[in-house]
């Protein structure tokens, strides 16, 4: 979760002044409850101007931008690395799109995770000089775990990309015969979301755990590319709490390959299948014995 706060009066104006003599590329959502229906739109910096004193123009040469006209609409964008927003009206005339810059500009808050997440991961490596890489990993909301997935986990105006991004993933497998693809459809509806604007532009986010079975496991990212690589060999343990205790944990350490990436049309939302190698029985049995787990 994330908790995200207002700039004062001064720190509004010191980013209006930034933005009307730097060129700042945005991105625009729809800030409604179709907004799944209407995918973000990035404005080049070159199209971006600061009208007057308080209004943002898009240039009329934008594409996309007619559906977000008379709906609220998220402005994005960053400040000297620092993710910030807005939420305004979106109008349109002969001169271009208009949208008020409102009192209210908010500062992206920093990802939070819960105090004892019922499952977490940290994937370590050794870089250059022997220095020790890790990246951490939470399982993300609303994504079913343990348990095969579901098409009608995602959303119905989204299900005809997810399904053209599962049929072209399926085709380039070479699939034997009771092969289970269904994860597929997990890495499908996470590549459907929207791009979202980081506390930090360039900070590490933890990777989120959108599938994970007896032999497999798969994580997502945004903002981070190439996190993994297709190939290389790392070292997963995988965290589960025991009881009520914020100490005790029943931990599952294995070596993990990633054996292919997936990734939307822009590039910028990406997933990595990695699969586990020489897993210890005791630990493939304590995954099988696992009952589905979502996050909500």
């Amino acid at each position: 979760m994330t908790v995200d706060e207002g700039l004062n009066t001064i720190e509004r104006s010191i980013v209006l002044d930034y933005m009307k003599e730097t060129a700042t590329p945005v991105t625009v959502t729809v800030h409604e409850k179709d907004s799944l229906q209407v995918f973000p739109v990035v404005v080049n910096a070159s199209d971006v101007y600061v009208a007057g004193e308080e209004t943002l123009r898009l240039s009329n040469t934008v594409k996309n931008l007619s559906p977000f006209v008379g709906k609220h609409v998220r402005v994005s964008f960053y400040y000297n690395h620092v993710g910030l927003y807005f939420i305004n009206t979106l109008v349109e005339n002969q001169y271009g799109y208009f949208i008020d810059v409102p009192k209210k500009l908010m500062r992206v808050g920093k990802r939070k995770t819960t105090a004892k997440p019922a499952l977490s991961a940290v994937i370590s490596y050794a870089a250059r000089g022997n220095k020790n890489i890790s990246i951490s990993a939470y399982p993300k909301k609303e994504y079913t775990l343990f348990a095969v997935p579901q098409w009608n986990s995602v959303e119905a105006a989204l299900q005809s990309t997810a399904q053209d991004f599962f049929e072209r993933f399926a085709y380039r497998m070479e699939i034997q015969e009771n092969d289970d693809i269904s994860f597929l459809i997990s890495v499908s509806r996470y590549l459907c979301q929207r791009l979202l604007t980081v506390a930090v532009e360039g900070t590490a986010e933890p990777l989120d755990i959108i599938y994970v079975d007896t032999s497999k496991i798969v994580f997502g990212c945004m903002n981070q590319l190439d996190s993994l690589k297709v190939g290389n060999e790392y070292k997963l343990r995988l965290f589960f709490p025991i009881g009520a205790s914020p100490i005790l944990k029943r931990t599952v350490q294995v070596c993990i390959t990633v054996v292919d990436t997936y990734a939307n049309a822009e590039g910028d939302i990406q997933c990595f299948l990695c699969h586990f190698k020489n897993m210890q029985v005791e630990d493939r049995r304590f995954l099988q014995e696992q009952k589905p787990l979502k996050l909500l």
